[in-house]
């Protein structure tokens, strides 16, 4: 049990009647992370540590996207009071650490204060801007709207129409995943801008756009954008600068072992990535050659195939948010396959450097593309005993 939330009249009363006491306090006061933590307790000391736990973990998952480490890994540390043997929680918390420059002694004996809560949230700016010059040049030729805090301005899965630029105001960009759980991922303010993604990629939109804040938005409508690549070749390519990048991030975003990293070091990660575009037919790798490369694919399909004598065998087509290139990167071996673009693609790259830097300071990164890697070979394994049955 863990005292520190506790005063003594909670301590005095049974654990279900603090979670109806806090629960009917938590309606009042929803954002409060003491009532959470204290309610996610009274569950675990009730009997339901599932629910318990439960809570917690959405708690600390909640807190390390948003930038709150701290809170983040002092609410990990008590997941560990009650689930000591959770080695993923253990990684988790190692990443953490890692980024707040700590080691794990040294973090160990610090505990979630009872004092005030001390919210923080590095927002990422590692998108292009449009310049104020810029934005007014823009307005004497599109219109400006207008949208209050809390209304959705462009929603994921509909078809895209617009352009937008931010002239005043702050946006939140939220994935929704396959549960239809919704994961605020960045945070936009003057001079950023979004729906570039839809236009000049697979038209419809990847996220929804809610208003944080009263709003001025620039509108672009999809007849008139490539008024902006004619008239202002400069801008064109800061908004194709910023859809690569948005694009990976993304991407990233929905591969787990890059979900867990902190929010500004995904941000750096992302920045140090390579974009490659491919056509269908490009060669990335050669069966039997070394490869020093890791492949991420944004957009497009590619072909995994290997040579059997005289025979092709294809082993797999992988599609957006898949990666390739690891087994050989990993091994030092030459791989064992080709890979082949099926379709024209957009495809992010990492060295052998950014890869290694990875995985010493995020342990569980390493240990997710290993799980991958072992897969992979016991797939084309059975690919390739398929073949023979069928041959």
């Amino acid at each position: 049990m863990s005292a520190m939330f506790f005063g003594k009249k909670d301590r005095d009363d049974h654990p279900s009647s603090r979670i109806e006491r806090y629960n009917e306090q938590l309606l009042k006061n929803p954002g409060s992370f003491h009532l959470q933590v204290k309610l996610a307790e009274a569950y675990i000391q009730n009997g339901d540590s599932e629910r318990g736990i439960s809570l917690l973990m959405k708690m600390a998952e909640k807190d390390a996207r948003e930038g709150a480490v701290d809170k983040a890994i002092a609410v990990y540390k008590l997941i560990l009071r009650y689930d000591p043997g959770n080695v993923e929680i253990r990684d988790i918390l190692a990443t953490l650490y890692s980024y707040k420059g700590l080691t794990a002694e040294a973090a160990a004996l610090g505990d979630v204060s009872s004092g005030e809560e001390h919210e923080s949230k590095d927002e990422k700016n590692f998108l292009p801007q449009i310049s104020q010059q810029e934005i007014e040049q823009l307005q004497q030729i599109f219109p400006v709207s207008r949208a209050k805090a809390g209304d959705e301005i462009v929603r994921q899965g509909e078809a895209g129409d617009a352009f937008y630029v931010i002239v005043e105001g702050e946006v939140g960009v939220v994935l929704r995943d396959k549960d239809l759980q919704e994961n605020e991922i960045v945070q936009l303010g003057a001079g950023n801008f979004f729906g570039e993604m839809s236009l000049l990629g697979e038209g419809t939109r990847m996220a929804t756009v809610r208003a944080l804040t009263d709003c001025r938005l620039l509108q672009v409508p999809q007849e008139q954008f490539d008024l902006i690549e004619r008239q202002f070749p400069q801008l064109q390519q800061v908004i194709v600068e910023g859809y690569h990048k948005r694009m990976i991030d993304v991407v990233l975003s929905s591969l787990m072992f890059f979900h867990r990293f902190p929010d500004n070091r995904r941000s750096e990660i992302i920045s140090r990535l390579e974009i490659m575009p491919v056509k269908k037919g490009d060669c990335l790798i050669k069966e039997g050659q070394h490869n020093q490369t890791l492949y991420i694919i944004l957009s497009g399909k590619m072909l995994v195939q290997m040579r059997s004598g005289e025979q092709t065998i294809k082993l797999a087509e992988l599609g957006k948010g898949n990666f390739f290139g690891e087994i050989s990167m990993i091994t030092g071996r030459p791989a064992i396959a080709s890979v082949i673009a099926n379709t024209d693609g957009l495809l992010a790259t990492m060295d052998r450097k950014l890869l290694d830097e990875i995985a010493t300071q995020f342990p569980h990164f390493l240990r997710k593309v290993m799980d991958r890697l072992k897969k992979r070979n016991q797939e084309t394994i059975s690919q390739m005993i398929e073949h023979y049955k069928t041959d």
